[in-house]
């Protein structure tokens, strides 16, 4: 990456369209105008209406255009909050990008998660202005996905909720034509060893399990055990490693597949490892 519910949806029985009627009216309930709330659950909370729900008059008994519930117009980005109480998930800003820039340059982030060429070589850092052109696509991403309701390239960033910290990034890679999603994950490395990786891609996954997701998947390189641990923590499944299925520097490597399906990933237990990643040390300095 630039970098993880009610009854599954049928990919074989229900016709194509049908599900994306579906996720469609899923998205509408997320989207109509409606206070935003604390969550006890830690459900992730839509903050801005995905579909209009008041208009402006101009004149008398004339509808005016169609707004946001903040008055944004539609095929803006539409605003999407996810906070557990202590990790916040938002789309980024262009005010951002001196930290996606920063963060570019870290050795870890480069290698599992920069850009690389066919060879495995990763592409120079990030420059600021080069951030802001990423951050610039993430919004069109967001508009996209305000039209179509198929979030494939949105991404947020992830910020420690007390400080307002910027600690790293969380996004979908990609949404396939039968509701499967892809995401990843990255941390900056001041931030790393405090459990926000593991609450940003429970975050994220129960997102994209609420927006319509049938099935969610992260590919891993063989031997980052500290991703392979958040995967785990955050109630995915192993379920194979793709042999020589990546390239680094000229060298074959291997990928390693988690997923989680909507039913079995709600009826999960978090067990000991998980509980003392995410609470003995939260996410926060």
């Amino acid at each position: 990456m630039v970098a993880v519910v009610p009854a599954q949806v049928s990919t074989v029985d229900v016709p194509l369209t049908e599900r994306r009627g579906a996720r469609r009216g899923r998205l509408d309930r997320h989207f109509r105008g409606r206070p935003a709330r604390p969550d006890p659950g830690c459900r992730g909370q839509l903050q801005e209406a995905g579909s209009p729900w008041s208009t402006d008059h101009g004149h008398p008994g004339t509808p005016g255009p169609a707004r946001w519930q903040d008055g944004h117009m539609p095929g803006e980005s539409p605003v999407v909050t996810l906070s557990d109480g202590l990790v916040t998930l938002r789309p980024w800003s262009r005010d951002d990008a001196w930290f996606m820039a920063e963060a570019n340059a870290d050795p870890a982030i480069r290698r599992y998660n920069g850009s690389h060429d066919r060879q495995g070589h990763p592409t120079p850092p990030l420059s600021i202005p080069d951030a802001e052109a990423v951050i610039d696509q993430f919004a069109l991403n967001w508009r996209a996905f305000a039209a179509t309701g198929t979030p494939s390239g949105v991404a947020f960033a992830i910020l420690d909720t007390r400080s307002g910290e910027l600690v790293g990034c969380c996004g979908v890679d990609d949404w396939t034509k039968e509701d499967v999603a892809q995401f990843g994950y990255w941390i900056a490395p001041n931030a790393r060893g405090r459990g926000c990786a593991t609450r940003a891609a429970i975050l994220l996954t129960r997102w994209l399990f609420d927006v319509g997701a049938a099935r969610v998947f992260l590919t891993i390189v063989a031997g980052n055990e500290d991703s392979v641990a958040v995967a785990r923590r955050a109630g995915f499944e192993y379920e194979g490693t793709m042999r020589a299925h990546g390239v680094w520097q000229g060298k074959r490597c291997d990928v390693m597949w988690f997923a989680a399906l909507p039913l079995e990933w709600a009826m999960r237990r978090p067990d000991e490892e998980t509980q003392r990643a995410t609470r003995r040390r939260p996410c926060r300095r």
